[in-house]
């Protein structure tokens, strides 16, 4: 069964054990799933019209596929470190496959960074928007978006620092970086768009 799948009970559990199945990756992923499907119910319970629900309902898919995908996203490098290393020939192979498996295990958490960096233009877009009885929800939409990002981020530096490619490294991580600015800058300007709390609250 995927973990998707699974019921919310048995993904818990599933997080406790030794697996890694479902691990820090998976979760980022499902964090970038709930911002986007409250995000519809903000939208809904605040009768915004227009596209912003449907890009964020393709969202939401994009990223329960990554649920599962980051499970396999490492099966690449690990079966390239069992390659043979006897000859030249064969480690110039290993070498290029080793390469390519921590590609692919890049791409997966950086599409889970994308998905959160579109659900919080999103938001941001639509904040004017949202009814006052939903700003708690859309705050909490932000964060689980925010976290997403960051969570995938650290999965994604983890496996670029591994890259042996100067120049596809620096790449990756000037993109990261870009991107962090830009998910930072929206988070906060949608915190700041309609302050839950009361100037005495924030003070105690």
């Amino acid at each position: 069964m995927k973990l998707v799948d699974l019921p919310v009970r048995r993904y818990i559990e599933k997080a406790m054990d030794t697996s890694s199945l479902p691990g820090g990756g998976s979760v980022a992923a499902l964090n970038a799933a709930l911002a986007a499907s409250l995000g519809i119910m903000i939208l809904k319970l605040s009768r915004v019209d227009g596209p912003a629900s449907g890009a964020l309902a393709e969202i939401a898919l994009d990223a329960e596929d990554n649920i599962d995908a980051d499970g396999h996203a490492f099966d690449g490098v690990l079966a390239a470190f069992r390659l043979p290393k006897e000859t030249e020939s064969e480690k110039t192979l290993r070498r290029e496959a080793i390469e390519k498996g921590y590609i692919r295990a890049i791409e997966v958490p950086i599409s889970t960074m994308r998905a959160a960096e579109k659900i919080l233009n999103l938001l941001n877009d639509c904040k004017a928007q949202i009814t006052k009885n939903a700003v708690s929800d859309l705050y909490i939409a932000a964060d689980l978006a925010l976290t997403a990002f960051r969570s995938a981020g650290y999965t994604a530096k983890l496996n670029i620092d591994a890259l042996k490619d100067d120049a596809r490294r620096r790449s990756y991580e000037e993109r990261v970086q870009t991107a962090a600015e830009q998910v930072q800058a929206l988070h906060a300007a949608i915190l700041v768009s309609a302050p839950l709390l009361d100037d005495t609250s924030q003070k105690q």
